[in-house]
């Protein structure tokens, strides 16, 4: 059986010539300078991206100190924190500075999770100005990408955890007839899911938060001793709700998706009917039932 403790994996790397050109000026794109021209700092989310905006360094953009033994993982894993943080989505009003935020969170990681850019860019020569970040991959691509491979980790890493876990729930909650084959359908959606955004990243969109959750919950229940088994069993039951939620949330999307792209009743009730999902029909229904006990038993843990 896997543990939690997957390694992480990077997004697919750069050319050396691609990653060169992320140090470059962030004015080229019509952006102001890195100190934002108003501040919230009274609101702590919205100071999170004034100090993004305002830090110069790297390492400090991604809320990092610079150290030889800072790892892959825990770049990704503050990579991922920080963009969370700043995401545009969650900022209508304050998208522009939140925009140019998340962008410079992308380009610092893309510099620092390179060896060869990171090599560079830590034996800069004392006193070197401090670089302008514009990331000419588009930021989004950098997110999806990692999130990408936090999934792919996850289904590669935890499969058989999640059916330890699933069998102990049907075992416990008898009433809501999860058996053998219903765990093996929601297993094998989970791995047709990886599939789907493979071929389609924009679904990535649809679960990127849920995604930088499980990532945060497979870290804190590394940080747990084995001895811990209250807190071990609370994160375990958080880790299977949001696992078993994944595939809920895209297949809602596919059936919006079918709905929008209908031009009258007649064919949106017949596009749901042909619509692509990655659960079965007597599955959907069954899950809720899941995520509702998952979530009763996480509250009497807490």
């Amino acid at each position: 059986m896997r543990s939690y403790l997957a390694s992480f994996i990077f997004a697919q790397p750069q050319s050396d010539a691609s990653t060169s050109q992320l140090v470059v000026q962030l004015t080229q794109d019509g952006s102001h300078d890195a100190q934002p021209a108003h501040t919230a700092s009274t609101d702590k989310r919205y100071a999170t991206i004034d100090r993004i905006l305002a830090q110069d360094d790297l390492y400090e953009v991604l809320g990092l100190q610079q150290s030889p033994k800072l790892d892959a993982q825990a770049l990704r894993r503050a990579y991922l924190l920080r963009s969370r943080a700043c995401h545009p989505d969650k900022f209508p009003d304050y998208h522009d500075d939140a925009t140019l935020a998340f962008k410079k969170v992308s380009a610092a990681y893309e510099v620092l999770s390179k060896p060869s850019s990171r090599r560079a860019y830590d034996s800069r020569t004392p006193g070197s100005p401090p670089p302008n970040l514009f990331a000419t991959r588009p930021a989004d691509a950098t997110f999806n990408g990692v999130l990408y491979s936090v999934f792919c980790d996850f289904v590669e890493g935890d499969l058989d955890t999640l059916r330890t876990f699933l069998h102990a729930v049907a075992q416990i909650n008898p009433a809501i007839s999860f058996g053998e084959d219903k765990i093996e359908a929601l297993l094998q959606s989970l791995s047709s899911l990886r599939d789907l955004l493979l071929g389609c990243r924009t679904y990535i969109r649809v679960i990127r938060f849920e995604l930088v959750r499980l990532m945060e919950i497979q870290h804190n229940l590394r940080q747990l001793s084995y001895f811990d088994i209250f807190g071990r069993t609370r994160l375990s039951l958080e880790l299977l709700r949001v696992a078993v939620s994944l595939p809920m949330a895209i297949d809602l999307a596919l059936q919006e998706e079918a709905a929008a792209t209908a031009a009258s009743e007649r064919d949106r009730a017949a596009a749901l009917k042909a619509r692509r999902s990655i659960l079965p029909p007597s599955l959907g229904s069954l899950l809720q039932t899941v995520v509702y006990v998952l979530e009763r038993s996480e509250r009497i843990l807490s």
